[in-house]
């Protein structure tokens, strides 16, 4: 098992209700739980662009500025339980993916029990337990406190922040002994840092305690074209989405950024199964013909000590991979990376479904 830094950091983030308009999070209620080794907030890249002279010569070329700020996090797989029969959503899957795809509360057997979450930048909503459907305002507000002196209640601490933000990228990965990770990567509009004496003694990490997810084997089926299906054990799987993001200039703000538009999703994963001898063929066989095939996980995660609980157990679901490279042969078990791109049935866009029950 690798190492990771375990410490969390005090990072808030909150839907806006109006886009690019400081949602102000409040500590205890919009607190997300992230590794303090997350990167954070880079705001001191300043792109600039040279307008040239007026055809009379009349005008000196002077420069342009806009600030694209960034943001990476990573986050490690948790659920916070239900209320009242509903499966409560936690932060990176009500604020974070809800930015980019639709959240279902009405999924599975309806009523709540269970969440879904599908990729979909073009028109993010959510469904509620009851069916109905809403497109809140997919842009949010992060806040960073990255020092502070004195006491939580009343020290003085920095806080940096970024409003109009959406998830442009983002990876969800599974490997065996370790937490199962969400690392995401946000674009949005530059806020000046400030210093805050805000009361942060409320802070509780999203309700988290030891709720996080960490499978003991990537066990998963993949379902070749026809009556086949080959069950495999990996040491981790990878799922890559991209959502093709880019901060567009304009004068509306101070930072010469306008918005952050997102455009058509590409979703891919990589694994490594362990495919024994009796599979050969047939695995062989589906990727010479690059066959798509459907995938899942055999055995969802669950965190510990709650298998008999409702909203902590997370399971994935690919319908259909397109193979896009070889394996090495050799041997008579492989254990070998495999990639593919997640295409829906007529491969014009890709299909994930990640559910939390």
């Amino acid at each position: 098992m690798s190492g990771i830094n375990v410490t969390p950091r005090l990072v808030l983030a909150k839907l806006e209700n109006t886009a690019g308009t400081d949602a102000v999070p409040v500590v205890g209620t919009d607190d997300l739980f992230v590794l303090s080794d997350s990167a954070g907030i880079d705001q001191g890249v300043t792109v600039i662009g040279v307008q040239p002279a007026s055809p009379t010569g009349r005008k000196l070329p002077q420069g342009i500025g806009s600030r694209k700020p960034t943001a990476t996090y990573r986050i490690p797989l948790y659920g916070i339980g239900e209320t009242s029969t509903v499966v409560d959503l936690p932060k990176w899957l009500s604020v974070l993916l809800q930015s980019c795809g639709h959240v279902n509360q009405d999924a599975g057997a309806g009523g709540g029990v269970q969440v879904d979450w599908t990729p979909d930048p073009v028109d993010p909503r959510k469904t509620d337990d009851t069916g109905t459907v809403t497109r809140p305002n997919p842009t949010f507000t992060i806040y960073d406190y990255v020092s502070g002196t004195g006491p939580s209640v009343s020290g003085t601490k920095e806080l940096v922040k970024m409003v109009g933000c959406r998830v442009v990228s983002h990876t969800i990965t599974m490997t065996v002994g370790e937490w199962a990770m969400l690392e995401v990567t946000i674009q949005g509009l530059w806020v000046l840092p400030v210093s805050s004496t805000a009361d942060l003694s409320g802070w509780d990490l999203d309700g988290v305690r030891s709720d996080f997810l960490v499978p003991n084997g990537v066990a998963s089926v993949f379902t070749f074209s026809g009556p086949t299906a080959v069950t495999l054990n990996s040491s981790s799987t990878v799922f890559t989405f991209d959502y093709a993001g880019e901060q567009v200039e304009g004068d509306s703000t101070g930072s010469g950024v306008a918005f952050v538009a997102l455009g058509a999703p590409t979703v891919s994963m990589t694994t490594n199964p362990v495919i024994a001898a009796a599979n050969i063929n047939t695995w062989e066989t589906a990727e010479r013909d690059q066959a798509q095939v459907a995938y899942s996980l055999t055995t969802p995660m669950t965190a510990q000590g709650r298998s008999a609980d409702t909203g902590y157990t997370i399971d994935v679901a690919a319908p259909t991979v397109q193979f896009t490279a070889p394996i090495d042969r050799g041997g008579n078990v492989m254990r070998k990376s495999v990639a593919g791109a997640l295409t829906s049935a007529d491969g014009a866009t890709p299909e994930f479904t990640l559910s939390l029950t």
